[in-house]
């Protein structure tokens, strides 16, 4: 599916708003809708932090020394905020906070959105269905990433259980040559993540399928006809739910989104384009 263009991406990309007022914390009150909104926001924060000249500087933000952060940043310099299952509240206040653009936010509140690539306003919006094979139940668990970028500042907004990014942060954290780049950087990684993972569940569907058709074709072989139909419904669900994502995927390996830095595209790894992207590498199964 191509990019869409609500707004042109020519525009500036978005800087968090500025701060007003007083922004120290200050203790819970029964009643007090704010204090209870930051309690929300500190359970969601999985980890913030404001990254310079490819490295880490210092530990983890709040969101307001985040936002500071960014104000002050140096070139190439940026904010990575993520979020793990927040409330639609908590993903409110990010994204006025950060200066998302309404729809972005509209998007980022519902959930359930099908995979797709925007530029808002000058912000890129990217929405990846994410994925995870249960080999023990035979089960696709499939979630959702949302990633937003404006000038200085990356957030990721994590639905499930599927594609953690703790560990990818890490791995990020470990190349200074990518998070030079600048916010492009996790961008990319983020969907080289994401696209990898794909491959992982693709690799237990055929497993659990070459282990369907040697039961059908074995001597003294039972009725697997329950098992047959509920994998085959699990490779639909998987493909009906990632399929969206091909094209957006297509245009970032080619380096086309011209918010983004070209270089990134240059120094990350392509090849997940043709990893589960084309018909030919899905699982077949001759029982289905």
């Amino acid at each position: 599916m191509a990019a869409s263009h609500r707004h042109s991406a020519a525009q500036p990309l978005s800087r968090p708003a500025p701060l007003t007022g007083d922004t120290r914390p200050r203790p819970a009150r029964r009643g007090d809708t704010a204090a209870e909104g930051t309690r929300s926001l500190d359970h969601a924060v999985v980890d913030c932090a404001y990254y310079e000249d490819g490295s880490r500087q210092g530990g983890v933000l709040g969101v307001d020394e985040a936002l500071r952060a960014v104000e002050c940043a140096a070139e190439g310099g940026f904010v990575w905020i993520g979020l793990r299952d927040p409330a639609p509240d908590v993903v409110q206040m990010i994204g006025e906070r950060f200066g998302l653009p309404p729809l972005a936010i509209e998007d980022a509140v519902h959930a359930h959105q099908r995979p797709k690539l925007e530029i808002l306003d000058g912000a890129l919006s990217m929405i990846f269905k994410t994925a995870r094979y249960v080999d023990a139940q035979e089960l696709v668990q499939i979630g959702e990433l949302m990633l937003f970028m404006g000038e200085g500042f990356v957030v990721t907004v994590r639905h499930g259980d599927a594609s953690p990014l703790a560990g990818l942060r890490e791995d990020v954290e470990a190349h200074p040559d990518l998070l030079h780049l600048g916010p492009s950087a996790v961008v990319y990684a983020v969907a080289d993540r994401v696209v990898d993972d794909y491959a992982v569940v693709l690799d237990g569907l055929a497993q659990d399928i070459e282990e369907i058709e040697a039961e059908v074709f074995s001597e003294g072989a039972g009725n697997p006809a329950e098992r047959i139909y509920r994998l085959k419904r699990e490779v639909l669900t998987f493909k009906r739910s990632i399929t969206p994502l091909v094209s957006p995927i297509e245009r970032l390996a080619r380096g086309e989104i011209g918010s983004l830095d070209p270089r990134t595209a240059e120094t990350s790894a392509t090849s997940w384009t043709t990893s589960c992207a084309t018909p030919s590498t899905w699982p077949a199964c001759r029982s289905c």
